[in-house]
């Protein structure tokens, strides 16, 4: 059975087939596993609707599934892991883990983008 997590050759096959334009950022964000029992610190390096890049020394401990919160910019979100390299993932958002194939894509705002990637700019009210 194939892993759903795609290997690096994969990977850059598959990079200039998505749906939404990425955005560079630097955010830091903490990623919640095992219902919130456990948590650890990670950096956004860039976003989009449909997903994201992150770094964390924990990268290898990254289960499938997972919370994504950054509560200043107002980001909490289920995400779903599609492949790892070292210390960086790239995940896919979705709606929830619960189904057995998985979450379905759940993209995240135009507002949620903006208050990450912009946050100077909008009447925000940050966290």
């Amino acid at each position: 059975m194939k892993s759903p997590v795609l290997k690096i050759q994969e990977r850059s096959q598959n990079a200039e087939q998505r749906v939404y334009q990425r955005t560079d950022v630097f955010r830091t964000a903490i990623i919640f596993i095992e219902n919130r029992q456990v948590q650890f610190p990670c950096s956004i390096l860039n976003i989009s609707k449909g997903g994201a890049k992150i770094s964390t020394e924990r990268a290898a401990e990254v289960p499938m599934y997972f919370e994504l919160v950054n509560a200043k910019y107002g980001l909490e979100t289920w995400c779903e892991l599609r492949w790892q390299l070292s210390d960086e993932i790239g995940v896919m958002f979705i709606d929830s883990p619960a189904s057995a194939d998985g979450g379905t894509e759940q993209p995240i705002s135009s507002t949620e983008i903006a208050r990450i990637t912009n946050p100077g700019s909008g009447n925000f009210n940050l966290i």
